[in-house]
């Protein structure tokens, strides 16, 4: 019976940290876009003209979002280029902000009696648990090159933590990476 309890507290607590470690991520598209048209891409001017300011410049983890979309997208056969007739724009954005989470109320109530001393006990337990951790948050936009529209979104989101690794910080952004472009280009129903 020991033994039973010891693995279901084990198992549980497992699912417990894979569902808290891991990375959330949505999508929204314009139903009317043809995505199977979209072969060709170039980076938003827009972005690398916000990226030459010294206000939004982080070179370092540019160069690693940049880096991992490109990979990303090669890997799904999409081609960059420079070129003003690309048939798509890609920019992204990024935010940590932080996210208050509270489990609500609990209580408990529990009494126990033994049989070697004759003894008992009551427990009572109320209260509620609030933390506060810090939340990144990646968004990639796929724009169509001609008219400027957002035909897609893709977003995820995780708990922020601090690297000093610069190798554990390009993994984690090709983690978000891979996570977001493999819902693109989004499953349509037919029309």
């Amino acid at each position: 019976m020991k033994n039973k309890l010891s693995f279901m507290v084990l198992l549980l607590t497992s699912v417990l940290l894979a569902a808290c470690g891991g990375i959330r991520v949505s999508q929204d598209y314009l139903p009317e876009a043809s995505f199977n048209q979209l072969k060709t891409y170039r980076w938003d001017p827009a972005l690398l003209a916000k990226e030459d300011k010294v206000e939004n410049n982080n070179p370092l983890l540019n160069q690693r979002i940049h880096k991992a979309i490109d990979r990303k997208l090669a890997a799904m056969g999409y081609q960059l280029t420079d070129s003003d007739k690309a048939d798509f724009r890609v920019s992204y954005q990024t935010q940590v902000q932080p996210r208050i989470e509270s489990e609500g109320t609990t209580g408990s109530f529990a009494i126990g009696f033994g049989n070697i001393g004759h003894f008992g006990a009551i427990g009572i337990h109320t209260g509620n648990i609030i933390t506060e951790k810090d939340e990144a948050t990646l968004v990639i936009d796929v724009i169509d090159n001609n008219s400027g529209k957002l035909l897609w979104r893709g977003v995820s989101t995780r708990y922020a933590y601090t690297h000093t690794d610069p190798e554990k910080l390009t993994q984690i952004i090709n983690k978000h990476v891979d996570a977001i472009l493999s819902q693109f280009p989004p499953d349509q129903p037919r029309q």
